[in-house]
């Protein structure tokens, strides 16, 4: 059926021509609207499939059932016909199909169709509450949202980088003409409760601080991405940091490191501050943190503000260009590690919170 032709006329465009249409066309992230997170794909993007995109609007308004929306609204807003395939909800507005220039979609499961208030980023959130197995960054449906949420966005140089959560077999996605990046998640701000060397000065403090300190390292302020793809089956930067042991974790320590790459200094064993205990998987990842065009535009996308200060990291222990140990070696040096990782993840928490455009930080006021 050509676009614009009566819904009484049974369309013969199927689901089937439906997912080939999806599989063809770009799919954005609806950067301005963070609080219903959906995606939408525009008629002009592919206009060589543009009579394909009417027959797929008219399939969503024949095939596809009404509902409210917001759905727990007590006077709705709107009243949309939405079609569901293959775990996504399709929908378009009211135009005429030839008038039509948007579609929408959102996970069926997670879509954007209540109020604003159960959908936003909520920084207090403990990732460990909804996390299916032991480990919430690979596990908890909420950490994978708000992370695609927050990181698709536009680059330092101003293209998009869209991330989707529905690549098979991947956790974050982005291809593009920028390239190709599987991004995993990492929980970075460690406790160091796993390290037997400092068990010992932790056990001497009290049990809200420790509890305040491992309840606030699950929370959104204290994760981030990372390429997680192995090169040449080496370490990954997430298990690099974790198993080296001039980081043992260590966020700090490891945003050192990065600034380090950006100077070009990648050598483990360089003299003169320019050693980079992670230089060599750094630079393993050059393209993924050529994105961000330098340390500044890094820290800025991904609003890392407060542990830097005049483009010099503020480290959480003493740092003696890594030949210190990398963890505390006393309780009091630990209790300003813990106190100075929550200052910082409180901080970090708040610049998520105050952005609900999610607008690149360096083009707020």
């Amino acid at each position: 059926m050509t676009p614009g032709a009566s819904a009484a006329t049974p369309s013969p465009f199927t689901n089937d021509d439906a997912r080939a249409y999806i599989a063809m066309v770009r799919w954005q992230f609806a950067k301005t609207m963070p609080q219903w997170p959906h995606e939408y794909t525009v008629r002009d993007w592919r206009q060589d499939l543009e009579g394909d995109f009417g027959e797929f609007v008219t399939l969503i308004r024949e095939a596809g059932i009404v509902k409210p929306w917001p759905r727990d609204a007590t006077v709705p807003r709107y009243h949309h016909t939405y079609l569901e395939l293959d775990g996504w909800e399709y929908w378009s507005m009211g135009e005429p199909v030839t008038e039509t220039t948007v579609i929408n979609r959102a996970r069926a499961d997670t879509a954007p169709l209540t109020g604003a208030s159960s959908l936003a980023v909520d920084t207090a959130f403990d990732f460990r509450t909804d996390a299916t197995g032991p480990d919430p960054d690979s596990s908890s449906s909420t950490l994978r949202r708000y992370h695609q949420l927050l990181w698709s966005k536009p680059l330092p140089g101003g293209a998009s980088f869209d991330l989707s959560a529905t690549t098979p077999g991947q956790y974050l996605y982005h291809h593009s003409d920028l390239g190709e990046f599987r991004l995993t998640s990492d929980a970075v701000m460690a406790t160091l409760t796993r390290r037997p060397a400092v068990l010992r000065y932790i056990e001497q403090l009290a049990d809200d601080e420790i509890e305040r300190f491992a309840t606030i390292a699950y929370t959104i302020g204290a994760m981030m991405v990372f390429p997680g793809n192995q090169i040449g089956g080496r370490w990954t930067i997430n298990q690099a940091r974790g198993c080296h042991g001039s980081i043992c974790d260590r966020f700090d320590l490891t945003l050192e490191c990065i600034r380090r790459h950006y100077l070009g200094w990648n050598d483990p064993g360089g003299a003169g501050g320019s050693k980079n205990p992670l230089g060599p998987t750094l630079a393993r990842y050059a393209d993924f943190f050529a994105l961000f065009d330098d340390f500044d535009g890094y820290v800025r996308f991904f609003l890392l503000d407060d542990l830097v200060v005049g483009g010099a990291v503020r480290f959480l222990a003493p740092f003696d260009d890594f030949r210190w140990p990398a963890v505390p070696q006393d309780v009091d040096t630990y209790r300003d590690y813990s106190r100075r990782s929550i200052k910082f993840i409180e901080a970090r928490n708040r610049r998520m919170g105050s952005a609900p455009e999610r607008a690149p930080i360096w083009q707020r006021a």
